[in-house]
């Protein structure tokens, strides 16, 4: 994964631990948490592994970059095709849209294909997009 791949990065204040290249929703005025729920609302990908000591140290006032416009790497669920469209799961990873079901969250889409659960594949961000599955 050559050269970066960014367009725009915020930081955002975390109360508790946060992978890096995980899905993050807002949880209010800058700050956010790891997506707990399948299809969340998602606000963009956690750019640095943010240990749940680093967030304690500073109670709640660590910030970590989060990616939400551009490419990012993403942590996947399970192996996917390339060009998969992909959602929150439910612990911040990413899975691929439901099939047959109307307007669902996009967190992006795959640029490659992943072998299996837990690979980083690179992501073109698409968050907030509402996708149907035919």
């Amino acid at each position: 994964m050559p050269g970066p791949n960014y367009v725009l990065d915020k930081g955002f204040g975390f109360s508790a631990a946060c992978p890096a290249w995980y899905v993050v929703t807002q949880t209010g005025k800058e700050t956010a948490a790891v997506a707990g729920s399948l299809g969340a609302d998602p606000l963009g990908i956690c750019q640095e592994n943010l240990l749940a000591g680093d967030a304690a140290i500073v109670a709640g006032k660590r910030k970590a970059d989060v990616r939400m416009m551009g490419i990012s790497r993403v942590v996947v669920d399970a192996a996917y095709a390339l060009g998969t469209y992909v959602r929150a799961a439910a612990d911040g990873r990413v899975t691929a849209l439901a099939a047959a079901t109307a307007n669902q969250t996009i967190v992006g889409r795959l640029m490659y294909a992943s072998a299996a659960a837990n690979d980083q594949v690179d992501c073109w961000l698409m968050i907030g997009t509402k996708h149907t599955v035919p």
